[in-house]
This record gives C-alpha cells, structure tokens and sequence, in this order.
C-alpha cells in the first residue's frame, strides 16, 4: 500500500504515546510512504525486551520495523524523537532507528533532528548479541539519500561501558 502523509499529532493524540513497532524482514514495509514533508514531533520509543530463550532472537525497533526490498519512505522528518530500548536476552540482534530499524528499501529525504535521543542498554545475557543502531536505520541494506540524523546516539553495553556520539 501507498501513503501519503497529512495529519496532525496533538500532544495527547499520540505523538507521545509509547509505541512498539517490530517486523521480520520477511514482513517489511514494501509500499511507497510520502510524509509530505510532514514533521512528527515527541514520537517516543521505550521497549523492555526480557527473554530467556535459546534461540537467537531478532528485534526491529523504529517507525517502520523494517523496510523491505521496493519499499520507500521519503520526505518525511522527525523532531525530538526517543528511542530507549533495554534488553535482557542472551542471545540477540537488536535493529533500532528512528525511520527503519533494517532497510532494505529507500530511504529518501528524511531527517531526523532535535532534542531527542537514541539509546539502547543490555542489562542482562552473557551469550551472543549484537545492537545495530544508528540515527535514520540502524542497519541499512538498501538505499539512503538526502537524508541526515542530527542528535544524540548514545549505546550502553551491560550498563558498564558507555559510547556517546553526537552526529551532526
């Protein structure tokens, strides 16, 4: 399916609602999204994942889970957006952007900028796991153009090492 933004988020309306969003790359998005150069501000992420599973796990965490091979999203921009993700898994891969947490597709004019931030903690597991996170897609196998994270990234890692990067 094809969209085209034009909305408006009210501050009690949802733009500041807690929102889980997830998908398996069999399942992404493959339609075409136009934000209309739409602005969404105070979206917020805030996932606790507990797991004590013995297979490995996967987990899409952004506004579309994933992006899949044809999907496109573009001019689309996102103000103070938070993601906070803590996961206690051993054995995991955690996707997580503000636009896609994997992309496959195109990602095409979209910004993402304010006073937002993205974080993600592992507070438990001591087996496998990798956290893919960045500030449009966390992980992109696809296409990225015109398009620009400017904010706070920040990665906890068993809340004993801690990276900060600022992009700009």
């Amino acid at each position: 399916s094809d969209y085209v933004g034009v909305w408006h988020l009210s501050e009690n309306g949802g733009a500041n609602t807690d929102v889980t969003v997830h998908d398996s790359t069999e399942h992404g998005y493959t339609g075409t999204f136009n934000g209309n150069n739409c602005v969404i501000t105070g979206l917020k992420f805030n996932q606790t994942i507990t797991s004590d599973a013995t297979q490995f796990q996967r987990w899409y965490i952004g506004l579309f889970g994933v992006i899949g091979t044809g999907g496109t999203v573009q001019d689309l921009y996102l103000k103070d957006c938070s993601i906070q993700v803590s996961v206690s898994a051993p054995y995991f891969n955690l996707y997580e952007g503000a636009v896609a947490g994997q992309n496959f597709g195109t990602i095409t004019a979209c910004g993402v900028f304010g006073e937002g931030e993205i974080s993600g903690v592992r507070t438990g597991g001591d087996k496998s796991a990798n956290a893919f996170v960045g500030g449009i897609a966390g992980y992109n196998n696809g296409i990225i153009t015109d398009s620009c994270f400017i904010g706070i990234f920040k990665q906890f890692y068993n809340t004993t090492k801690i990276f900060t990067f600022i992009f700009i």
